[in-house]
């Protein structure tokens, strides 16, 4: 007898291979359930993963004596000392912390924790420090998903629907009024019933309805410069489809109101001044559109106010002209977190799927940078299906 379910259930995430440094880590789930959202926490040893010593770890100085730790893969492996110490000859203990790191939200945290290393102070030296030994290179802790994961990429039935980069999905997240939801360091969340859309009548809308397909796979890089990487997670999940009633030939049936969001980015160099961006995908209602700058060069982001207008053309009507000022204002006024992206097109804001931008000829977004760039786009699209 089948048992049914009219709850959500939370299941541990088992099969994740391939989590090593480095690696490619790939995991493929059930299809017999209706997924709401899956929740995965990154860790591992990651001293000087978010940046260079002596910046991502800095120097300790003790008693007198100047630190400078040496970091392999995110352990510390060895630590030189400078300096004449104030303190008793014998063996002295030092402990060191990462340095500081600015998530994605703006919060700092120490990269690195649980390195210790002893010491001894020997009046017959001239520096009186003969020796440094590291005791503990770094303690397994929670870190970032954007330095732990490289890429994310997530299949259903072979059709990519989502291939932006961890962090991307983690300023999406963040840009969206989430209704109380924040980030905790390590966490990684892929919402398909999305916390944001609570005040439609049918929230659940984009959840992913994975019944009777045939596969749904996940695969995301490890990076190289960290130590004991790990990846863990639940999915929050039920048994039950979200249909609604229609007639099929001439019979009244149930079918399910799928609208699972698909997620792809983009990225092109632009010169100063005007740009127009011709080549986005147009297959699909387009329900938002998010863009920011990074540098050509290093990669890091320029931050909010390097594009200074944005407009959107559809098939040759401008839905969309707004410098950044009303830009801001207007995602302010829906409750939007204006610093995670430059700019956005929501053609969605009072959360009503239906209202999606549809375009049959031609798409055009423009933007007025106030220097060269890479013009990087993150697009949700509304397939209405798993294509």
């Amino acid at each position: 007898m089948a048992i049914k379910n009219f709850g959500r259930l939370n299941n541990f995430i088992s099969g994740i291979t391939g989590v090593t440094p480095g690696g490619s880590a790939s995991l493929n789930m059930n299809t017999d359930s209706r997924v709401h959202r899956l929740n995965f926490q990154t860790s591992g040893i990651g001293y000087g993963i978010g940046g260079t010593i002596p910046t991502a770890v800095p120097t300790v100085t003790d008693a007198g004596v100047t630190f400078t730790p040496v970091v392999v893969n995110g352990v510390i492996t060895s630590i030189s000392g400078s300096g004449t110490s104030t303190l008793a000859p014998g063996d002295h203990d030092i402990t060191i912390t990462g340095g500081d790191y600015t998530q994605l939200d703006g919060t700092v945290i120490a990269l690195g924790t649980g390195a210790t290393a002893t010491y001894t102070v020997d009046s017959s030296t001239s520096s009186n420090i003969s020796a440094v030994t590291v005791t503990g290179g770094g303690s397994i802790g929670p870190l970032p998903p954007e330095l732990v994961l490289t890429t994310w990429k997530e299949q259903v039935n072979g059709v990519v629907m989502c291939d932006i980069t961890p962090s991307n999905v983690i300023r999406r997240a963040l840009a969206n009024p989430t209704n109380g939801w924040s980030l905790v360091t390590g966490e990684f969340p892929i919402f398909k019933t999305e916390p944001w859309r609570n005040l439609n009548h049918h929230n659940e809308i984009t959840s992913w309805d994975l019944i009777g397909q045939n596969s749904w796979q996940f695969s995301f890089g490890i990076a190289s410069n960290i130590t004991s990487p790990l990846v863990v997670g639940s999915f929050e999940f039920d048994y039950e489809r979200n249909q609604r009633p229609t007639m099929v030939a001439g019979k009244k049936t149930m079918v399910p109101f799928l609208q699972p969001i698909k997620l792809h980015q983009f990225s092109y160099p632009v010169g100063s001044g005007r740009f127009d961006l011709t080549v986005l995908p147009k297959d699909f209602p387009i329900s938002r559109i998010w863009v920011y700058e990074t540098d050509l060069t290093t990669g890091v982001r320029l931050g909010h106010g390097s594009i200074y207008q944005i407009e959107i053309f559809q098939d040759g009507n401008k839905v969309l002209e707004q410098t950044l000022a009303q830009n801001d204002q207007t995602l302010k006024e829906y409750g939007f977190d204006v610093s995670i992206y430059d700019a956005a097109f929501v053609s969605d804001i009072d959360q009503r799927l239906h209202k999606a931008l549809h375009c049959e000829k031609q798409l055009i977004l423009r933007v007025y940078s106030a220097q060269a760039a890479n013009l990087n786009v993150v697009m949700e699209t509304l397939p209405g299906a798993f294509q």
